[in-house]
């Protein structure tokens, strides 16, 4: 759906994609480079990468109300689409920290476990259930990065455009004096005169 909106609110409603997608280059791409080569794949380390993720996630997350209260409809109910996306990405780090977990446990049982030898020069050796259970946690959180960042570019210009998915309206209604409703955008950009043709 599209609605009526000023070029500021536009802008304003552009922010919390901005702030998360931000939050996933700087956590995701820089601070996990860092990791890799100060502490050289610790797990602990890594467990900041969804720490700090998280907390930008939960300060977009409260904004929604302070939104609804001092902006228009239409900018809050953006901040709230960035919520509800943040929230899958913490779904995607609850379950990796659980995969982790399993393999913690399972190592607390059986100490040692399956071993690799790496052919290194000082006769070290690989976890194979290590190595799993990190590779599946990893993938589970890279598609899940992925596919909140490509959705989120997408709504930074649906922002700019004032087009909205319907189902926000649903779970976030509008009051009188909102933005108003223009249409949905496909039927916007089809002439009058091919529109009463169908009709």
């Amino acid at each position: 759906m599209q609605y009526k909106i000023t070029p500021e609110e536009a802008h304003r409603a552009k922010v919390p994609h901005h702030i998360f997608n931000f939050n996933l280059l700087v956590t995701h791409l820089f601070a996990a480079y860092t990791i890799l080569e100060i502490a050289h794949g610790n797990m602990a380390a890594f467990l900041l990468i969804p720490t700090v993720s998280t907390l930008v996630i939960l300060f977009i997350c409260t904004r929604v109300k302070v939104k609804r209260e001092t902006d228009t409809w239409f900018v809050a109910a953006n901040w709230l689409v960035a919520c509800r996306r943040g929230k899958i990405l913490i779904g995607a780090y609850i379950a990796a920290i659980a995969l982790m977990s399993i393999y913690l446990l399972i190592d607390w049982l059986f100490p040692g476990g399956m071993r690799m030898n790496n052919f290194s020069s000082d006769g070290g050796s690989t976890n194979l259930v290590q190595v799993i259970f990190m590779y599946f946690s990893a993938f589970i959180v890279f598609v899940t990065v992925l596919f909140t960042f490509l959705q989120t570019g997408i709504s930074v210009f649906e922002a700019g455009q004032g087009i909205l998915d319907d189902k926000v309206e649903k779970r976030f209604p509008r009051k009188d004096g909102d933005n108003e409703a223009l249409g949905h955008a496909e039927e916007e950009s089809v002439p009058d005169e091919v529109r009463q043709r169908h009709h």
